[in-house]
């Protein structure tokens, strides 16, 4: 992250590799410096915030951890010289309302951002507006993926590299999917799971309306998400275009 920029936001359509590319980029970060610590929070819903922080306060070897106040906690002591360098990756930032909007329960979480001079933080979000408030004018778009670069994905995720040698199909199966890496990844764990080949996949998405949300609403393993969120294509798409909707509202 270059020197100088506090606060950094990745901004995309779900399913386009936001996660992976704050992944890669945490990695970098501690291969150049052993002396970066670097901090995960998933921004899936309250409970899993608390969670987490408390979990980092633990970690940091905090004392007097009180469950209620230790967002605070956590963010006086990264705001302190001795946390040292420090990146907070904050993954999944997309609900406005928890975010900037004082709740019944809970202040907003814009209120427990650490500042220091040795921190950066890192935000990933599929809500445009709401990352151009967390980080003004520090916004990285993750463009949406090419033919070519779908279809790698297609390749690299298919393993039975016979399926394609249909080129009209995968062409076809790709537009079909956006070009979106996270269907990409679910339609090629369908298709080997049941043993079919891309044109019945196709032919299955081509059917009616009801029956194609049901097979984008197959579930699968995604070792780079979350093990409590439910990976259904249909829901990430549905989500992605709700914050589209909301943002040219």
């Amino acid at each position: 992250m270059p020197d100088g920029l506090r606060r950094i936001a990745i901004t995309g359509l779900g399913g386009v590799g936001k996660t992976q590319v704050a992944l890669e980029l945490a990695h970098r970060i501690r291969d150049r410096d052993q002396e970066w610590s670097i901090f995960w929070i998933p921004c899936t819903s309250h409970a899993v915030i608390e969670q987490t922080v408390l979990q980092i306060a633990q970690m940091l070897g905090l004392r007097d951890v009180n469950p209620t106040k230790v967002k605070e906690q956590v963010k006086m002591y990264l705001g302190a010289e001795r946390a040292g360098k420090w990146l907070l990756i904050l993954d999944n930032a997309d609900d406005t309302e928890m975010w900037l909007a004082a709740g019944h329960k809970a202040p907003p979480l814009e209120d427990f951002l650490p500042e220091s001079g040795q921190g950066r933080i890192l935000f990933t979000s599929r809500n445009r507006k709401l990352a151009m408030k967390l980080a003004p004018f520090n916004i990285v778009p993750i463009p949406d993926v090419d033919e070519e670069t779908a279809a790698q994905i297609l390749e690299r995720t298919l393993v039975h590299n016979e399926l394609l040698r249909d080129p009209t199909a995968s062409a076809a199966l790709l537009q079909q999917l956006a070009f979106l890496p996270l269907a990409i990844t679910q339609a090629s764990a369908y298709i080997i799971e049941n043993g079919i080949n891309l044109p019945t996949y196709l032919a299955l998405l081509q059917e009616q309306e009801q029956d194609a949300i049901e097979l984008l609403s197959e579930d699968f393993r995604d070792p780079g998400r979350y093990k409590d969120i439910q990976n259904p294509v249909i829901t990430t798409w549905l989500i992605s275009f709700k914050q589209i909707q909301l943002q040219d509202s």
